[in-house]
């Protein structure tokens, strides 16, 4: 039953800001008509890169903190029962950790496991700022690096129009 929140909370991570530009992708698709669908692959390709970029850095973040816990585990298990941690397997894996970590960066918050230490909440705390952070951050950067590209994407097109049968006004809208 965890795998299958660990995937869904997975899949919401890697889908989140990469959804929101394929959103803007096919609303462009259908002002232009799917019959010129083909001219998306240009803006597609710039997308990539730094979408690739934007997942590995959240991913990172989400593994450096999946660390943090097991540490947080590691050095608090004997003292207290159920410390740092409740809702943990007996036998908890740096897997459990990580998809404790998904959960809350994602701001998910299932509550199948829950920190209950001091430390650990301070941790979780942290992971939700940084994580909605480097969203915010992240997407700006991103936005602010493609602009001038689908700029030059969309001048190209229009350039190239008169020989496609483009009207430019379907393109000046970007």
């Amino acid at each position: 039953m965890a795998i299958d929140f660990s995937l869904m909370a997975l899949g919401a991570l890697v889908s989140a800001i990469p959804t929101a530009l394929i959103v803007i992708l096919l609303v462009r698709a259908i002002h232009l008509g799917l019959r010129e669908i083909h001219n998306l692959k240009p803006y597609i390709q710039a997308m990539s890169i730094p979408l690739i970029g934007f997942i590995s850095i959240y991913f990172s973040i989400a593994l450096y903190f999946s660390g943090c816990y097991w540490l947080s585990y590691e050095y608090f298990k004997n003292d207290i029962p159920d410390y740092p941690f409740k809702g943990l397997p007996d036998n908890p894996k740096f897997y459990d950790f990580f998809y404790y970590s998904v959960v809350t960066i994602t701001t998910l918050g299932y509550g199948d496991i829950h920190s209950t230490s001091i430390w650990t909440k301070s941790l979780s705390i942290l992971e939700v700022i940084v994580g909605l952070g480097w969203i915010t951050v992240g997407f700006a950067a991103i936005l602010v690096y493609l602009q001038p590209q689908f700029t030059s994407i969309a001048a190209q097109q229009r350039r190239g129009s008169d020989k496609t049968g483009i009207d430019k006004r379907d393109i000046d809208w970007l």
